[in-house]
């Protein structure tokens, strides 16, 4: 049974909803969608019976939602989830919630074909950098490359996946450094260097599979179908390839992501 707060008859733990929330979204993106939905649910309860805000603020479980729209990719899911961020975008929140709020409206819509995602992914790192908020910074920037490299905006990407990698190296957080690796992989595809290709993806794969994180269902296409193209030139090399990639040290394949951004036409940060 709660404990009630006596003057107001509240539950002591009001901070309920926001964990629920948090967990959720953790499944999601960890590609856990059975445990993150049952978690999320919770969360929702816990609004309708509390309300949405405890002593650190609103709750916003559209960011848990959309990882799961963003899991399942059907078209019905992510115009749901869109509409899920629009409305939480509509509710008072600080700047770096209405940040992340962005991303995720970002990510939806690319995933949707829609235009526009640029412009927003660009404006969030931008005031992240001004914020200081180094973790912000770095997810709008790895997002942001990616969506440039649908729109075959090379050079960009590289140049935005560069910046979101060195700053997860320096914050030390891996599974970013894996995205970075798996961008890298695509875009040395495009540019023919297909031993780079099967050398990182492997490199990356080893990483998501510590990290316990699974690419959502778009991304794993977009990704294998890279990885298949390379392959398929490379022939009797590639099992050569991935084992190389799968004993790389995270240093050295983090350089040699480096390497495939320099030859994109990307220039390091002054």
């Amino acid at each position: 049974m709660l404990m009630q707060v006596t003057d107001e008859s509240r539950p002591v733990s009001r901070g309920s909803a926001r964990l629920e929330s948090a967990a959720a979204k953790l499944l999601a993106e960890g590609g856990h969608p059975a445990s993150a939905a049952a978690h999320l649910a919770s969360c929702r309860r816990h609004i309708e019976q509390f309300g949405a805000e405890d002593r650190f603020g609103p709750v916003f479980p559209s960011r848990a939602y959309s990882q799961l729209c963003l899991r399942d990719g059907s078209e019905e899911a992510l115009r749901s989830a869109e509409e899920a961020v629009l409305a939480d975008l509509g509710r008072p929140g600080s700047v770096v919630e209405r940040g992340d709020l962005l991303v995720d409206l970002a990510m939806v819509r690319t995933a949707l074909g829609q235009e526009g995602s640029v412009d927003i992914l660009r404006e969030v790192a931008a005031v992240a950098e001004e914020l200081d908020d180094h973790v912000a910074q770095m997810t709008a920037l790895n997002n942001l490359a990616e969506t440039e490299l649908r729109g075959r905006d090379i050079a960009m990407a590289a140049e935005h996946q560069r910046s979101a990698m060195r700053l997860s190296a320096e914050l030390g957080v891996p599974v970013f450094s894996a995205f970075g690796l798996i961008l890298a992989a695509r875009i040395a595809q495009l540019l023919g260097l297909d031993e780079m290709t099967v050398r990182m993806h492997a490199a990356a794969d080893v990483l998501l599979a510590e990290c316990a994180f699974q690419l959502n269902v778009d991304d794993r296409e977009l990704s294998d179908a890279a990885l298949r193209a390379a392959r398929e030139r490379l022939g009797e090399r590639d099992e050569v390839e991935e084992a190389a990639g799968r004993a790389m040290v995270l240093a050295d394949a983090l350089a040699a992501a480096e390497q495939v951004f320099d030859r994109a036409g990307a220039r390091p940060p002054s």
